[in-house]
């Protein structure tokens, strides 16, 4: 079985990735020493995995400006029961609705995912008030690669940085989400969302070093990823329900010393719901946009009013 090595930050230089790539196996000793004292991994934090985390996404603006393609800028969003494209226990494609009727009126993205939350105390010897001497603590993980048998090795690199660095993420569904609407000035207009994910760390330089991170079924709609993105400040990877991620934890300092946590975290990949609540058509029609479902499959929905173009709803005045 061949492993490679991969480094998710654009931070790192080529002699960083150098480093990186003495990553020990569980065989080897939990220090490495070229030269001076190793860094010592004081605590990591065992409660870092969220297996059901919810995120909630509006959509409203997004689905609405889509109409200033067609100078159409007085669309209006409606309260409803949703519209979602799912599967039945047997695997059958269904359509699903909620209850009851949002509570506002818009097009809202609901769903669950796995969220990490990896917490590290690490310390040098050799560092000082000014410098830490710390070049970089990691999570490292064995994913699958391209169906050969091999498996890539990813590093996540955590950070005592307060979260003032910002990590510049393109948005992944094919609608445009960068979204300016200025009714009474006729201005509704979108185009492609680029989203800055922080490490989730809260306080600079108290040696703690943090990463959000998820995890997300094979399945999970690009607009719950954009989701998560936007609101939720985290980025991660797919993977196959209930396939387990296991976690190595390292810290290398300036000189290359490396140290290595004896124990492994693991967290496994969770069904990654998705439901899209209020406007039934703009749900509908936020699939169809997505390439999720079929344009016909609108016709008759309650919502999206434009008192101008559709008064009595894109879906029903429109879609024929």
């Amino acid at each position: 079985m061949k492993t490679s090595t991969r480094i998710l930050t654009p931070l790192l230089s080529l002699t960083f990735v150098a480093v990186l790539s003495c990553s020990k196996t569980q065989d080897t000793a939990p220090e490495r020493r070229i030269f001076g004292n190793p860094p010592t991994i004081q605590s990591v934090d065992p409660v870092f995995y969220e297996p059901d985390a919810a995120a909630e996404c509006d959509f409203t603006d997004i689905m609405t400006a889509f109409f200033g393609d067609f100078e159409i800028c007085d669309v209006q969003a409606q309260t409803g029961i949703g519209w979602t494209v799912a599967r039945d226990p047997d695997g059958e494609r269904i359509i699903v609705y909620s209850d009851v009727p949002s509570a506002a009126a818009g097009v809202f993205i609901e769903g669950t995912y796995s969220r990490l939350t990896f917490k590290v105390k690490a310390t040098d010897p050799e560092s000082t008030p000014q410098q830490s001497n710390i070049l970089l603590v990691s999570s490292s993980y064995l994913q699958s690669g391209d169906g050969s048998g091999s498996q890539n090795e990813n590093t996540l690199v955590l950070f005592d940085d307060g979260s003032e660095n910002e990590f510049a993420f393109e948005q992944q569904a094919s609608i445009f989400e960068a979204c300016h609407i200025d009714i009474a000035n006729a201005i509704c207009e979108c185009g492609p969302a680029t989203y800055q994910v922080k490490s989730g760390d809260e306080v600079k330089g108290d040696d703690q070093f943090t990463r959000t991170f998820a995890l997300t079924n094979k399945t999970a709609s690009l607009l719950f990823l954009d989701c998560l993105l936007r609101d939720e400040n985290v980025v991660g990877v797919k993977g196959d329900e209930g396939s387990r991620f296991d976690f190595k934890i390292e810290a290398v300092d300036r000189q290359g010393n490396l140290a290595a946590w004896p124990d492994t975290l693991t967290a496994v990949a969770g069904k990654s719901t998705l439901v899209c609540n209020g406007d039934s058509c703009g749900c509908c029609y936020l699939h169809v946009l997505s390439q999720l479902a079929q344009i016909d499959e609108c016709k008759g929905l309650d919502g999206l009013l434009s008192p101008s173009s559709f008064p009595n709803g894109f879906c029903k005045d429109i879609i024929q």
